[in-house]
């Protein structure tokens, strides 16, 4: 039995590397779990080989996983308002899942964090998946107080199919409409992940891959909240900038429309400067328009049609309002002329370039403060990392890095 519960552990350890958990979740929640069981028996026979006075020391590793599976199940019960109130959209076009989660008011909340979401009514009752928090509103009424934790999910295999599947089960076809809109029965754990406030540094810059744009809308709703409040989180943050590689322009503005819109309102009203930089790398383009720039006043923008423009007529005044703007590169577009810039390029970011080119624009009197946040796949990761050690080469620079997680 000790070469039994070697053999578990060995492979259990393999097991857990990130490539499989990627590739079959699932299947290594299953087999996680299975092994552990597997393991604790083994060692329990093992032991009592040589007599019960050995048995003593199988029990703190039951206790530790016994602690550890009952106390997730607490959580469940503390945090979570298991109702029918909770939600979950698919839209056809972005190919995502937004779901809104209901939850105890006690739950603390944090930007870049992550929940795992169970949905008590899917075949797999008992599966929890990891997803990153990208927004949340407190809702107080006469009759009930809660929190509503917002989820933006990508469907790939498994548990997001399903989720997918279940969305579209009642209505006629998956091409009926472009979205689906479902109450479900849904409980979240969490959070888990480490802490990180962008909003002490002067400028934030964003390097946001796919689905990783879940961490730049979470932290946008933390300095917008404290914006909106009385508590400004002692913010020292006066301009922004995120720059998101996206494959599919239906997955920008599904976000344009549900996110980036409410933030305008607001930093309209404080002087916070947002730019945001589209690099669509897949072979579709947003607008088949003009390649030089254009810039139009910001709002949602439309993938088919004319670009809606609202430039004054002056060639002077057109002139000094592109000076004003960071040049495009051949076959970019830009829109936005207020707190919130928008520029759209076609292709893959140069990351080193973009982060070297934003942090010596900064303002040098006194120091220059700093934060780099990002959010991406392995590749992008890497070169977010290069990016930050290019930045120690600049003088007179402080930075604070934090490179959020991206697959599990």
């Amino acid at each position: 039995m000790g070469v039994t519960a070697a053999l578990s552990i060995i492979t259990t350890c393999l097991l857990a590397s990130s490539g499989i958990r990627n590739a079959v979740y699932d299947l290594f929640l299953i087999i996680h779990q299975a092994f552990a069981c597997v393991i604790l028996v083994a060692l329990w026979y093992h032991l009592t080989v040589d007599g019960p006075d050995y048995v003593v020391f199988i029990w703190p590793c039951v206790a530790v996983w016994s602690f550890d599976r009952l106390g997730r199940i607490v959580r469940l019960l503390v945090g979570n308002k298991i109702t029918m109130n909770s939600s979950a959209e698919y839209n056809s076009e972005a190919n995502v899942v937004l779901v809104k989660a209901r939850v105890s008011q006690l739950l603390s909340l944090s930007p870049g964090t992550y929940y795992y979401i169970y949905s008590w009514r899917s075949i797999k009752f008992w599966e929890s998946h990891p997803f990153t928090l990208s927004a949340w509103n407190k809702v107080t009424t006469a009759e009930d107080s809660y929190t509503e934790l917002i989820f933006l999910v990508g469907v790939q295999g498994g548990f997001t199919n399903r989720l997918r599947k279940q969305l579209l089960r009642h209505g006629d076809s998956e091409l009926a409409a472009p979205s689906t809109e479902r109450n479900m029965t849904l409980s979240v754990e969490g959070p888990y992940g480490t802490s990180f406030c962008p909003w002490k540094s002067e400028s934030a810059i964003f390097i946001i891959g796919g689905a990783g744009i879940t961490v730049a809308t979470s932290f946008m709703q933390q300095l917008l909240d404290s914006l909106q409040s009385k508590e400004h989180l002692h913010s020292s943050v006066k301009s922004i900038k995120i720059v998101w590689a996206v494959r599919n322009p239906a997955l920008y503005e599904f976000v344009r429309e549900r996110y980036i819109s409410t933030w305008e309102p607001v930093l309209a009203t404080k002087d916070v400067e947002l730019s945001l930089d589209i690099y669509i790398t897949g072979s579709s383009k947003i607008n088949e328009g003009p390649s030089k720039p254009t810039e139009h006043v910001s709002q949602p923008f439309e993938p088919s049609g004319d670009t809606k423009a609202n430039v004054s007529s002056s060639p002077l005044a057109k002139s000094e309002a592109f000076r004003k703007d960071v040049s495009c590169e051949e076959g970019s577009e830009k829109s936005g002329d207020g707190p919130l810039k928008t520029t759209f390029y076609y292709g893959r970011p140069i990351i080193s370039d973009i982060v070297t080119s934003h942090a010596e624009g900064l303002d040098s009197c006194g120091g220059k403060q700093l934060a780099l946040v990002g959010c991406g796949p392995q590749a992008m990761a890497h070169d977010i990392r290069l990016a930050f050690g290019d930045l120690s080469e600049i003088p007179h620079l402080n930075v604070d890095f934090h490179l959020a997680p991206f697959g599990w």
